[in-house]
């Protein structure tokens, strides 16, 4: 290939983000006090989000919530989406499960390229993949540990990878008090968060927090924000999750009448927390909202109105909508499809046609409810211009007293934990080779040298740095 027609390529690069900004290109994000911010600017970010399972209407792509869609085998499903999640104006996504063994590359740097961090959840719907219901310490499988850490080492080279999840509302289903698996969680995040420290040398600080069911409210909120050993900088998680389904009042008009929010506003404000609060998954669904264009109860997204005004982000640092698409599997019965008809489990802000679509044989095209154009409203109308930029925060939040612990829960230190007592070799850190995303400026990207001690980084290693994978390796054709 001529020199010339490199040239041209790497001018067309450069032309397809001209008048973008790095921050609109999801730079790694820090947390300070309470809140998430662009570690760039420094400037605040409001986490405006979606939860993304694209569950497809039939097929064997329905049979379990563990599918990785994250890979390239699904990328016309995600390629798909990701248009979608630019139009609605979402900034995050979280996904539920993914296969460490397989290769992200392309999904990450699509949404990257878009703008949009991810919360990447640590567990799955496979043997000793998650916390279970046992009471502790058997509740965190040892093999656990392993695969929490082999996830972190394969997404921590994604510079938008906001956070980590791990475990969704774990203790949600406790057949006796719901407490009871609570410490195995809790190790769980402070294995993480080990090792997280222990790489810190070729890996940046990642958040690793957890998401729980908005029960138990106190309870639950203190203890994984609280530490049992006050030394232990660890133990705590580095930001809570709530999955909270609040405001199912159709005829509310103001953030004022949000009964349910103003009390959940009021309970946090006297909790104390010392991490970022998030509403991991929130939109309840209820018949008193609106019929629009035929299609029942669509709702108004008032919430995001109270979420992002400045007396909510003194408690809470932004929230995803629960959900991208309404699950055939899940809301059939009660609303069959087209899901114009009110029901329980219609949690989509869209549906996916035709109805036998499986993403397979037959592709799924996402087709809008009228609520989706409420949300891009609400989230378009987002102003947090008058937070203060992270140094502030740095001033404020120098060194926090975490809450003090409920007296119901154990100190971990006094369960002998599978995860110490089996032998393990130690997993390894992440290699310091940062990921270049086609669509992404080069100056957009984080580039983490190796250490001084290493060996001296070659010519070629540079070239590919500097100007991403595709035309990094051509011009390498030139120089070898």
């Amino acid at each position: 290939m001529k020199l010339s027609t490199l040239a041209a390529l790497f001018l067309l690069h450069l032309s397809s983000v001209r008048g973008q900004t790095c921050e609109d290109f999801a730079p790694p994000a820090e947390i300070h006090g309470r809140k998430f911010f662009s570690s760039y600017s420094g400037d605040y970010l409001a986490i405006k989000g979606i939860s993304y399972y694209p569950r497809p209407n039939e097929g064997d792509l329905t049979v379990t919530n563990s599918i990785d869609f994250f890979t390239e085998e699904y990328r016309s499903i995600w390629e798909r989406d990701i248009e979608e999640f630019k139009d609605l104006g979402v900034n995050a996504i979280r996904i539920y499960a993914v296969d460490p063994g397989k290769n992200h590359d392309g999904f990450m740097c699509a949404l990257k390229a878009a703008g949009i961090y991810v919360i990447v959840g640590l567990a799955a719907e496979c043997f000793n993949c998650a916390i279970t219901s046992d009471a502790p310490p058997l509740c965190y499988p040892a093999e656990l540990k392993r695969r929490g850490e082999f996830i972190i080492q394969q997404f921590a080279k994604y510079e938008n990878v906001l956070a980590f999840s791990a475990g969704n509302e774990v203790s949600l289903h406790r057949t006796s008090h719901s407490t009871e698996n609570a410490p195995c969680q809790k190790k769980f995040i402070r294995d993480m968060r080990a090792y997280v420290q222990r790489c810190s040398d070729s890996m940046r600080k990642i958040p690793i927090g957890v998401i729980k069911a908005d029960v138990e409210r106190e309870n639950k909120a203190l203890y994984y924000n609280c530490r049992s050993d006050p030394d232990d900088e660890l133990e705590n998680a580095d930001f809570i999750g709530i999955n909270s389904y609040l405001h199912c009042d159709g005829a509310a008009t103001g953030i004022d009448e949000l009964v349910g929010y103003s009390k959940l506003l009021e309970d946090y404000e006297s909790f104390g927390m010392t991490v970022p609060v998030l509403w991991t998954e929130f939109g309840c669904l209820n018949e008193s909202f609106e019929e629009v264009e035929g299609y029942e109860t669509q709702r108004n997204f008032l919430q995001v109105e109270a979420l992002y005004s400045k007396t909510y982000r003194e408690e809470f640092a932004g929230g995803f909508v629960f959900e991208y698409s309404t699950e055939k599997s899940m809301a059939q019965d009660e609303s069959p499809y087209p899901f114009d008809t009110f029901g329980p489990d219609n949690w989509g802000v869209g549906h996916f046609e035709p109805e036998n679509c499986d993403d397979v044989t037959t592709p799924c095209e996402y087709e809008r409810f009228p609520e989706w154009y409420n949300l891009a409203e609400k989230y378009a109308a987002v102003d947090t211009s008058d937070e203060p930029n992270k140094l502030f925060y740095e001033r404020e939040w120098n060194d926090p007293v975490p809450p003090t612990c409920p007296d119901e829960f154990p100190p971990l230190d006094s369960f002998a934990w599978p995860s110490e007592l089996v032998p393990q070799l130690p997993q390894e850190c992440p290699v310091e080779m940062p990921v270049f995303c086609a669509g992404v400026p080069l100056e957009c990207n984080v580039v983490t040298l190796p250490p001084v001690s290493s060996a001296p980084v070659s010519c070629r290693w540079i070239v590919t740095l500097t100007l991403g994978t595709a035309i990094g390796q051509a011009l390498l054709a030139l120089l070898v």
